[in-house]
């Protein structure tokens, strides 16, 4: 006895045992969408991240100035003057220096650069100076802020020195 599908031929269908030209090129058309996604997002946050490392370096040689300020640390080039304190001066946009403030005149004790292509600027009294023995700074009630920029980032991250000496 035949079956009912008898009348028809048997043809085997093989299956396929790769990817379509089409296939491949979906993929490969995901892929690359994801990659420049992903790129794009690590740029930018790789430029956050530099910006952020020199504000912290600043915001670090800040309190050392002001920590050696207020400890009456001196470096000054004859031991009878007085420390009147310690500057901070913003030299250009990628430097500043920290100096002892003495009667007799300023002594630079290092000088530091921020990394390339971030650069400073001041708004306020440059050079800042945090007296010795905790008697504040030169600043006024305004204070002075330090901001910072990176071409190709809309991050433009701002120290702010109060007239107390506080960091922020």
């Amino acid at each position: 006895m035949r079956s009912a599908n008898s009348n028809y031929p048997q043809t085997r269908i093989e299956k396929s045992k790769g990817y379509t030209l089409i296939e491949m090129l979906v993929t490969l058309m995901i892929m690359g969408i994801l990659f420049s996604v992903g790129y794009a997002g690590f740029r930018d946050f790789s430029r956050r991240q530099y910006v952020t490392n020199a504000v912290n370096q600043v915001k670090a040689n800040l309190r050392l100035a002001q920590q050696k300020a207020i400890s009456g640390e001196k470096h000054c080039t004859n031991p009878n003057e007085t420390l009147n304190g310690y500057l901070f001066n913003v030299t250009n946009p990628s430097t500043y220096t920290i100096a002892s403030a003495c009667s007799g005149g300023d002594v630079v004790i290092n000088s530091y650069t921020i990394p390339e292509g971030v650069s400073m600027s001041v708004t306020g009294t440059n050079p800042i100076l945090f007296r010795s023995v905790a008697q504040g700074t030169n600043l006024g009630a305004e204070g002075a802020t330090i901001t910072f920029s990176y071409p190709g980032t809309s991050n433009t991250p701002i120290v702010t020195i109060s007239a107390s000496g506080g960091i922020k």
